[in-house]
């Protein structure tokens, strides 16, 4: 309207159209400004999905990380029996692992928003009693039980019992272990009950805490038979080995331990790991064990190596070493075969003529060093 006053009092038509871009100025300001905004907005948005993105990822590595620890801290029956690093609970635990479970977090903990965690251990107390309610058919989920309660049974009398066999149905380890076929036969010093509701499914009910639906190990006999029958004792010497028994063989990666009998849980041993993990390292390690704790006169070696000499060559000087094969002599493998078979023919004389069935069965005065083969 002003610019049509100033357009007629002038005479001007220049009025007219400076009075109509003003609008147009403004519309295209708050386009514009739209349009930024807009930009702006998605960005925000990308920024905020990212954002969530990144913190949800460690959320769960958080989740990950708890259920590892927790795991590595009480193993079950199939994780520790495979691991022969593991030498029984860690000092000041009193709880071991039956099975797995859903755990929830307490409020004040970091990951209580996040919900349950499922596959944690389910864990009872070791010093309380415990009673497994179900019927006698549920076979390979008490030995499971079991040969998990004999495990940590570090300072109580347990049944002298073969893995190979069947558990019997009420013994003592940490505390009194009972397979009963009703709660009402569960005895008083059984604080704690796990209830068979079918399948590997069970309840646990312990003192002071609601009723716990958990997942429970399973454990056939042919499994059981393939845990070596030395793991089942907790508190057995490997913390102490003696090196002047010849039914033993002891090695470690470390000075400090903790120690592998080779003789009882052998006799055979496998390091595996992938490309550049340290295998040779670890294989060079055992061995160097072994040179550091027995004489030639006690122990030699054969070594066959397929990286061209250099995985084991730390071990080529040993006084130890009586034996040396590479895939760079494929020809040396043929003799190498040909002398163990002939080696194990003067053993199989050697025993026979002294009447023994086993090596460690040999007095000191016969020339008998345990023969360890290093691939």
């Amino acid at each position: 309207m002003l610019a049509v006053v100033v357009a007629v009092v002038f005479q001007s038509g220049i009025a007219v159209m400076m009075g109509a871009l003003g609008p147009l100025i403004v519309l295209g300001g708050w386009w514009e400004s739209g349009r930024r905004s807009a930009r702006k907005h998605t960005a925000a948005l990308l920024e905020f999905d990212d954002h969530l993105a990144e913190h949800q990822s460690q959320i769960d590595k958080a989740r990950r990380d708890t259920l590892h620890r927790a795991t590595r801290l009480h193993p079950g029956i199939r994780e520790w029996s495979v691991d022969s690093l593991w030498r029984g609970p860690v000092a000041g635990t009193q709880k071991l692992s039956i099975g797995r479970t859903r755990w929830y977090p307490p409020p004040d903990h970091p990951l209580a928003p996040s919900g349950a965690i499922s596959g944690m251990p389910a864990l009872v107390d070791r010093a309380a009693g415990l009673a497994f309610v179900a019927d006698r058919n549920q076979s390979n989920l008490w030995r499971a039980l079991a040969l998990q309660w004999r495990a940590h049974s570090t300072d109580a009398v347990v049944p002298s019992w073969d893995s190979r066999e069947e558990p019997p149905r009420d013994f003592l380890g940490p505390s009194r272990l009972v397979s009963v076929g009703a709660v009402s036969d569960v005895p008083e010093e059984c604080q704690t009950m796990v209830v068979h509701r079918g399948g590997v499914r069970a309840q646990l009910h312990a003192p002071g805490e609601l009723p716990q639906d958990v997942h429970l190990e399973s454990l056939s006999h042919a499994e059981a038979m393939r845990i070596p029958r030395g793991r089942l004792v907790a508190d057995a010497v490997a913390s102490k080995p003696d090196f002047g028994r010849r039914d033993q063989l002891w090695a470690a990666l470390s000075p400090a331990g903790p120690f592998v009998d080779l003789v009882a849980e052998g006799p055979h041993t496998l390091v595996w790991g992938a490309t550049g993990s340290g295998k040779s390292v670890s294989v060079v390690a055992l061995v160097g064990s072994l040179a550091s704790h027995y004489s030639p006169s006690d122990l030699v070696c054969v070594l066959v190596d397929f990286k061209g000499g250099a995985g084991l060559s730390p071990l080529k000087t040993l006084p130890h070493t009586v034996g040396w094969v590479t895939d760079l002599a494929p020809e040396s493998s043929g003799r190498a075969l040909r002398g163990l078979r002939a080696e194990m023919t003067r053993r199989e004389r050697i025993l026979d003529a002294a009447g023994r069935a086993d090596w460690s069965e040999l007095d000191d005065a016969s020339h008998a060093p345990r023969l360890v083969v290093v691939i």
